[in-house]
């Protein structure tokens, strides 16, 4: 709303809608979306990426399947020495309250995670033992 004083402006035109209720309604949206991410989305991603173990494998493609994947689980929530995983920059974005931050890393998670999920099926459906 901060950036579209217009939109802003038409909301509170007249005596309807201050620009505090306005002010106070984003705060709320921004406070239940965090709280949504921190309590919920993030746990339930790095819960989800943990249940694709590694299986027995069979041959050659198996092993590189599982090693996209591997790289895959590590970038999402895996920090290294000198490298963070994204859940690590969502947590951390949301802390300093750079939602335009937040909001791309949870796009990149969400996307992320989703195609790990396809990838990892492909894999598991693979192996026939």
């Amino acid at each position: 709303m901060k950036e579209n004083p217009d939109k802003v402006a038409v909301l509170t035109q007249g005596d309807g809608i201050s620009e505090a209720i306005v002010d106070s309604f984003v705060a709320g949206i921004v406070y239940r979306w965090e709280n949504e991410l921190i309590d919920r989305l993030i746990p339930d991603t790095e819960a989800a990426v943990k249940r694709y173990k590694k299986l027995i494998h069979e041959d050659e493609l198996d092993e590189e399947r599982w090693d996209s994947i591997s790289t895959k689980r590590i970038e999402l929530i895996k920090d290294g020495r000198h490298k963070k995983c994204i859940c690590t920059k969502l947590k951390e974005a949301l802390k300093r309250k750079d939602y335009d931050m937040a909001s791309n890393l949870q796009r990149e998670m969400v996307r992320k995670t989703e195609a790990l999920g396809e990838e990892y099926r492909i894999y598991a459906l693979n192996i026939i033992d």
